[in-house]
């Protein structure tokens, strides 16, 4: 910006080919510094002062609390339904849009761990997100066939210093 003369700048890295999607590496050069963007954003956990979750909000969206579910205001085919473990503990809550079949998986605090498309017996995966253990430090992004797609390795402060996908290291 010439009149500012504040510089900034997007570059994409590397693309990896997901069936239906294409997974992105990008990054912005703002405020000095480049930085990568997130493959998929989290999503924000709102939780009263006992700690209860009261809303989610998604891309600048509000999902109420509707028994169970978590849903839209305004529209009734996107809502969030709580994701549990083999054990009946709840894990996360899956993101479902009724009209597009896209769903995205979420951990209690909010982070992406995969999403696909299809409901019901026709749910495909389409990416699922690893992460350091006990971390929300992303690691790897794996195809529907669990095959690594993406790997992610960091300095000893997590800032991103490689990115390894099927065509090599960026």
């Amino acid at each position: 910006d010439l009149v500012s003369g504040i510089y900034s700048d997007a570059l994409s890295d590397l693309t990896a080919n997901v069936p239906g999607e294409t997974l992105e590496v990008a990054r912005s050069y703002r405020d000095g510094i480049w930085q990568f963007e997130r493959l998929r954003e989290p999503v924000k956990m709102v939780r009263d002062s006992l700690g209860v979750l009261t809303s989610i909000e998604r891309l600048f969206e509000k999902f109420l609390q509707s028994g169970a579910e978590f849903v839209k205001i305004g529209s009734s085919s996107e809502r969030f339904v709580p994701i549990r473990d083999p054990a009946n503990i709840l894990i996360g809550y899956r993101y479902e849009h009724r009209a597009t079949k896209l769903w995205e998986d979420y951990d209690l605090d909010g982070h992406p761990t995969a999403f696909g498309l299809g409901f019901d017996g026709e749910r495909r995966l389409q990416a699922r997100f690893v992460y350091r253990a006990g971390t929300h430090v992303l690691t790897e992004v794996r195809n529907q066939l669990e095959q690594v797609v993406l790997k992610f390795e960091y300095d000893s402060a997590n800032r991103v210093t490689r990115v390894n996908g099927q065509g090599g290291a960026h």
